[in-house]
């Protein structure tokens, strides 16, 4: 007769905990509308090697608090995809990305995009706008300095910029992740509180070619 003794356990629990994990790389949530505007970024990342997950959620009341910032297509980065892409000698898995990114862009951002969000009304008519409309993409991080930042795409951001905010985007989180707390990024949000519900906020500015601490509602970012 046979005893569930520790031997037994400790050789269950050697096979389960040596199972190897792969790390992931972007998770992306959106609306089950918008979810075939995002399955192009996934093939990509599934082409370089990297893993990249979309799931489909639909927007609950939360998404109208003003300090929220709802965008209807979320990219949550983790700090292994910025590790990856820095750490890629031939180039190969950034460019892939960052084309991919473009595309996703050019679809909901900008002058040509696809995707207009306007906020709910309980007295708007059927397609009728009822004020301004919302900024459809952002970008999640998790920092090291223990803060969580959300970088905000405008929607109206012009086609010409797509390219310039992306690759700010890559170069600031690489050199992020591999210098804190003393790189740029870390020194721009320094200052600033965050929790898991909210985020510091970041949008491009084209002027300086750099992500910048937002506060919406301000005189300078207007809602």
């Amino acid at each position: 007769r046979r005893h569930a003794g520790a031997g037994g356990l400790s050789g269950i629990a050697h096979h389960g905990f040596n199972r190897k994990v792969e790390p992931m790389h972007i998770n992306i949530v959106t609306t089950p509308a918008l979810a075939p505007l995002v399955s192009d970024l996934t093939d990509a990342a599934t082409r370089v090697g990297l893993n990249a997950v979309a799931e489909q959620k639909e927007i609950n009341v939360i998404g109208s608090m003003p300090w929220w910032m709802p965008t209807a297509i979320v990219l949550t980065f983790s700090r292994e995809y910025f590790e990856t892409i820095g750490g890629d000698a031939s180039g190969e898995k950034s460019a892939a990305m960052k084309e991919a990114l473009q595309r996703l862009f050019a679809r909901v951002v900008g002058e040509r995009r696809e995707v207009r969000l306007y906020p709910p009304h309980p007295r708007a008519m059927p397609g009728q706008a009822m004020g301004p409309e919302h900024d459809a993409l952002s970008a999640m991080v998790d920092l090291c300095t223990g803060q969580r930042a959300k970088l905000v795409i405008p929607c109206d951001l012009e086609q010409r910029d797509h390219a310039t905010a992306i690759n700010a985007m890559h170069e600031l989180l690489v050199m992020h992740y591999k210098s804190c707390p003393v790189d740029p990024l870390s020194l721009e949000v320094r200052d600033l509180k965050s929790s898991s519900s909210k985020p510091v906020l970041l949008r491009f500015d084209v002027a300086t070619g750099f992500w910048r601490a937002w506060t919406p509602g301000t005189a300078q970012y207007p809602m």
